[in-house]
């Protein structure tokens, strides 16, 4: 009897790694997938239609870190090119987004700054790096 035992651990063993493995690989499909949404939006901003990308891009109903990252660094491109509106809406639609990290939101609001201060209204720039400074004291010294 105790043989058998012995025979059958290896099946068990077997058996529970492969259920394992088949729940991992399901797991990662989930977690890689694009939205069509933002492909969608890719496409308006590679046909030169940038308002239309930016309203998909706005409408995302919640952002991980890496839409995070192309949200900043789409408001720069915007920003760089002299289209400091969109540039703006897109900055304070991400600050307003409450499902962001400290580090995040403190881009965010910088690049918000960043924007202010390239339209020329400079009270606004000045009173969103006070609140920058007030919010992320520390933080501050590394930016």
């Amino acid at each position: 009897m105790l043989e058998i035992l012995f025979l059958l651990l290896p099946l068990a063993f077997y058996s529970g790694w492969r259920t394992a493995y088949k729940k991992s690989r399901a797991g990662q499909t989930n977690t890689n997938d694009i939205s069509p949404r933002f492909v969608e939006g890719i496409n308006y901003l590679l046909n030169e239609e940038p308002d239309k990308a930016l309203d998909i891009f706005l409408q995302a109903p919640n952002i991980d870190a890496q839409a995070a990252e192309i949200f900043l660094t789409l408001g720069k491109m915007f920003r760089n090119r002299g289209e400091v509106n969109r540039a703006l809406r897109l900055h304070q639609n991400l600050v307003a987004r409450p499902d962001l990290t400290n580090n995040q939101r403190q881009a965010a609001m910088l690049a918000l700054g960043e924007d202010f201060f390239a339209a020329g209204l400079l009270d606004r720039a000045e009173s969103v790096f006070n609140e920058l400074l007030k919010t992320y004291p520390k933080n501050t010294a590394a930016c």
